[in-house]
């Protein structure tokens, strides 16, 4: 079977859980990859067929995004060309983590595809949202890689086809340990605007990844790092406690390990106010901004037991396999999921 995988390169989540689903995937076929976007980090598992630079995320310095650098990106007519050019028509599966271009191949050649990753899971009306909806946000999560045929990853099973996250096989066989510091993932800030808010903390020690570090060093009890995949993990393998923003994998991952959780959502972006929705109603803290609290909120978090909710988790190859049983049943019945 011949398989093309669109991917969004916004950031490392969709390529993390594509590097981790690739082994049990390319079990089912020969895999072409499609990528638009350029804020991840990490490498792919072989080089795209097509590759755009899409619809990158920027951010200003005080954790938002930045919207008019964002908006500067949308060239309609560039944008169609491209998604012509992807010949979807080739494949016998197409499967799409919210990727726009290839979604867009898809509708304009009457191709059917498969919307699979975590956004997918926002088809479902039980997947939890903030208390104040935003039209725009559901609007995006919903039609921005719109499918008739859905398979979502989420922190719980809210559907029948929605399933518990991607966990790095790496995981599944790790001791954690405790060694004391604390693993910080939050992109949306500028390093300065961290350091100032870490350097006050001398008690904790921290291990902060960001995009902005070109050469690691360890500066007091702060340990700065470039992004990495397997030092990142062995980082929250062996933390005390994990500090993120809002996204799916980094959580998942500290939920997994059963290490001290907290969350700081991008602001304005909706799918990470979901997903702080969600976390929270498994008792996760979530923290809205840093600001002048930031120090106090954090070491009173860190003095508090773990008190939230594991999810149940399922290895990569059966969560694969569960994904293509439903694929497969949904075509042979004409079935749609999550319409």
């Amino acid at each position: 079977m011949n398989i093309l995988y669109a991917v969004q390169g916004t950031g490392n989540g969709h390529i993390s859980r594509l590097l981790e689903m690739w082994p049990a995937l390319s079990e089912y076929g020969q895999i072409d990859l499609v990528i638009s976007g350029n804020n991840s980090q990490l490498p792919l598992p072989k080089e795209p067929r097509w590759a755009f630079n899409g619809f990158s995320l920027h951010y200003r310095r005080n954790g938002g995004l930045d919207y008019a650098s964002m908006l500067k990106q949308i060239k309609p007519l560039e944008l169609m060309r491209h998604a012509c050019s992807i010949q979807v028509e080739n494949y016998d599966l197409v499967l799409v983590d919210f990727e726009p271009l290839t979604a867009l191949s898809c509708h304009l050649k009457g191709v059917p595809f498969v919307h699979m990753g975590h956004q997918a899971s926002f088809r479902s009306v039980h997947a939890p949202r903030p208390e104040n909806k935003q039209v725009l946000g559901e609007s995006i999560l919903k039609y921005f890689a719109f499918s008739r045929i859905n398979i979502g990853f989420h922190f719980q099973s809210y559907e029948p086809w929605i399933m518990t996250p991607v966990i790095p096989a790496a995981f599944w066989g790790a001791r954690p340990v405790d060694e004391g510091h604390t693993t910080v993932y939050l992109p949306q800030y500028g390093s300065k605007e961290l350091r100032k808010y870490l350097i006050s903390l001398q008690r904790h020690r921290f291990q902060v990844f960001h995009p902005d570090v070109l050469k690691d060093e360890v500066d007091g009890h702060i340990s700065w790092k470039r992004p990495n995949k397997e030092v990142f993990q062995k980082s929250v393998q062996d933390c005390h406690a994990v500090l993120t923003a809002g996204g799916f994998e980094t959580p998942s991952e500290a939920l997994f390990l059963n290490k001290k959780l907290m969350v700081l959502p991008i602001t304005g972006q909706y799918e990470q106010a979901c997903n702080a929705a969600a976390l929270q109603s498994l008792g996760v803290p979530v923290m809205a901004d840093i600001n002048i609290h930031f120090g106090q909120q954090v070491q009173k978090w860190l003095s508090q037991d773990i008190g939230y909710r594991r999810p149940d988790f399922i290895q990569t190859q059966e969560l694969v396999s569960r994904a293509m049983a439903l694929i497969e049943t949904t075509g042979d019945s004409g079935l749609t999921l999550a319409l």
